[in-house]
């Protein structure tokens, strides 16, 4: 049946309703007698009875048909539905409307589909066609029946808070825009009837159909629909859905309309209930979410500001790198890119997150794998090209070490250890003598270091008598135990940090000021973030530190013993030695080593890090550079 005769019998409908009301009980003398009116009019409404009964009884095997024709299975599951198609069918989707769409339904009906049948459901531009509450409720309850547990629903309707504003400061360049959008809109006339006709006020009766009646802003709509059941509602923009599968405003025919910059459409998104629990958001997730939204207006540099700023407040927080990187990405700055997605592949990965399809969301999946290719095929050589400017500088002969080092620790060439009993954690230089104990002619500074040994001890007893600044070596991660680290009934192992991951602390430097004044005469290695890391290692009665591997064979470990009782041994690469007071050494801790106090008494050393004796000047440049562009890679 045409448009034209639908909307000619909507109009004589509502005209013949008006026509009734207007004579009154004068109708059925009119029509020819009492009750005529009512008679006549309870025929037509038999018919049209009858009619929508025929129409009705067909359903069933219509629908099997147009299944049958699309290949759809009655029971399919995991369905994407894209309801409110019009004329934009979505491959791989299950495209719904009135006819001619692929698969012709009113929706007003409910939705063909069984329950908890679909993942995914778009619909752009048709919710705000629907009567408010009623049918606008009942179809929200289809769509919570047919969603599976945990998926997600988009929906795209006229934002009317943009209506209002834009109606409340005069603004004609707003509403004349939308005419070049909207074929039944008009960019003329005043101004109230166009945003009152847009927002479902006042239609033509035979417009009715395709009409809007309502309009709607993000609170109502999200009160809708936790009123409906559904969880996790938030507000999206613009082609910015956290579930890529979901990113099709782009072939809405008008979801895409803009004006100055801004969307004529509010977009919004929800999960079907039981899905799994979503914690209240963080102003980390606040700035992230608006990084989304503000990427997806095309405002770069403020979406990079929020995402950054998300991640200030949680670098833990993998979805933002994620899409910082694909932010970079997108603006060409491919090497910054890498550095994102690397970590936010490392920080999920290290939860057990992004490991394979069945630990990623299915919303993510193209995500993930997108990032883990890239960094697949970009991180090595981002990183080898550390070395560049290095061996610009000083040769490649003098950087091979350094070179096969960095290459090992990429995974793009093996440069193992040759001794089994050396494992370092993070990075080795090949060729570098494997030795667990060093020769004290090595380090021509450590006569200076031992000259300083009585004023070190004092201060460290002083501090021991205090505690004031003294805290545990090893910081457990909430809900772990030291156990697999730390042996013994009582076991403690404190210190009192001069400098930590390359930080001064310039409180200890005021208690211990001539520890600190000695320390600041030797060639400490200083890379930032990282070193130099010095302190007075406690180690308290009966603990055992249990072996271990130290990072880089690239820094050596000094100790100065300054409390020292009997039964206190450290063993290294399995040669087992005790420390005397005032007498330090240095030694390898990529060896396997272990350090014991069985005494009853405290065990006090000055610990510090130095660098590899056998490590040319160009070498530790080189390696403070690279551990520093690694570092600067990782963090961002």
């Amino acid at each position: 049946m045409s448009h034209p005769t639908l909307a000619a019998l909507a109009r004589a409908v509502y005209e013949l309703s008006g026509d009734l009301r207007a004579f009154g009980p004068e109708a059925d003398a009119v029509l020819g007698g009492s009750g005529a009116a009512d008679a006549r009019v309870r025929d037509l409404l038999a018919q049209v009875h009858d009619l929508r009964q025929a129409l009705s009884a067909t359903r069933p095997a219509w629908l099997a048909a147009q299944r049958a024709r699309l290949g759809l299975d009655a029971n399919a599951r995991g369905l994407k539905l894209h309801i409110g198609c019009g004329a934009h069918a979505l491959p791989g989707w299950v495209n719904l409307d009135v006819h001619p769409a692929p698969l012709c339904w009113n929706v007003q009906w409910g939705l063909p589909f069984a329950d908890e049948s679909a993942s995914h459901v778009f619909v752009s531009h048709l919710f705000e066609h629907l009567f408010f509450p009623h049918d606008a409720m009942a179809f929200l309850a289809e769509l919570k029946r047919v969603l599976a547990p945990g998926g997600r629903v988009r929906l795209v309707v006229p934002d009317v808070r943009q209506l209002i504003d834009a109606y409340q400061r005069g603004d004609r360049a707003f509403f004349a825009k939308r005419a070049a959008h909207w074929a039944n809109a008009h960019g003329e006339g005043p101004l109230l009837a166009q945003f009152l006709n847009y927002a479902g006020a006042g239609p033509d009766p035979g417009y009715l159909f395709e009409a809007h009646k309502f309009g709607y802003d993000f609170e109502t709509l999200s009160h809708l629909l936790r009123e409906a059941g559904f969880e996790s509602v938030v507000r999206s923009g613009y082609m910015a859905s956290d579930d890529p599968a979901l990113r099709l405003d782009d072939q809405s025919a008008v979801a895409g309309a803009t004006h100055e910059g801004g969307h004529y459409s509010l977009f919004v998104e929800a999960l079907a209930p039981a899905a799994p629990a979503i914690p209240m958001p963080t102003p980390a997730h606040e700035a992230r979410r608006r990084g989304v939204v503000l990427r997806a207006e095309r405002r770069l540099e403020e979406a990079e500001a929020a995402f950054r700023e998300a991640i200030r407040l949680d670098a833990q927080m993998p979805a933002a790198h994620l899409q910082l990187g694909q932010l970079l990405e997108s603006s060409g700055r491919a090497t910054e890119a890498v550095g994102a997605y690397f970590r936010a592949l490392m920080i999920a990965q290290g939860r057990g997150l992004w490991l394979d399809e069945a630990s990623t969301p299915p919303g993510l999946r193209a995500d993930v794998l997108h990032a883990m290719a890239v960094v697949r095929e970009q991180r090595v050589p981002v990183l080898m090209g550390l070395m560049d400017p290095l061996e610009a500088r000083f040769g490649r002969e003098a950087m091979a070490r350094v070179r096969a080092g960095l290459a090992h620790h990429l995974g793009a060439e093996a440069h193992p250890p040759q001794d089994a009993r050396q494992a370092p954690r993070f990075l080795h230089i090949p060729g570098l003598p494997a030795t667990p104990w060093f020769d004290r002619g090595l380090f021509p500074w450590l006569p200076a270091l031992e000259a300083a040994f009585p004023a070190m001890r004092e201060e460290a007893m002083a501090v021991l008598a205090q505690r004031d600044g003294v805290r545990p070596f090893l910081q457990a991660p909430d809900g772990t135990s030291l156990e697999p680290y730390l042996g013994g009934d009582q076991a403690r192992w404190d210190a009192y940090f001069f400098y930590r991951d390359g930080q001064h602390h310039a409180d200890a430097a005021q208690q211990a000021p001539r520890t600190a004044a000695a320390l600041e005469t030797l060639p400490l290695v200083r890379i930032h973030e990282h070193a130099p890391e010095i302190c007075f290692s406690i180690l308290a009665p009966g603990t055992h530190i249990k072996p271990h591997y130290g990072v880089t064979n690239a820094r050596v470990v000094v100790h100065l013993p300054l409390v020292v009782p009997d039964g206190c041994t450290l063993t290294v690469g399995g040669d087992e030695r005790h420390w005397r007071e005032g007498e330090a050494w240095a030694f390898d801790d990529t060896f396997l080593h272990e350090a014991r106090n069985a005494s009853g008494d405290t065990r006090v050393i000055l610990l510090m890090d130095a660098w590899n004796p056998h490590l040319t000047d160009a070498e530790r440049v080189a390696i403070k550079a690279i551990v520093e562009g690694i570092g600067d890679f990782n963090r961002g």
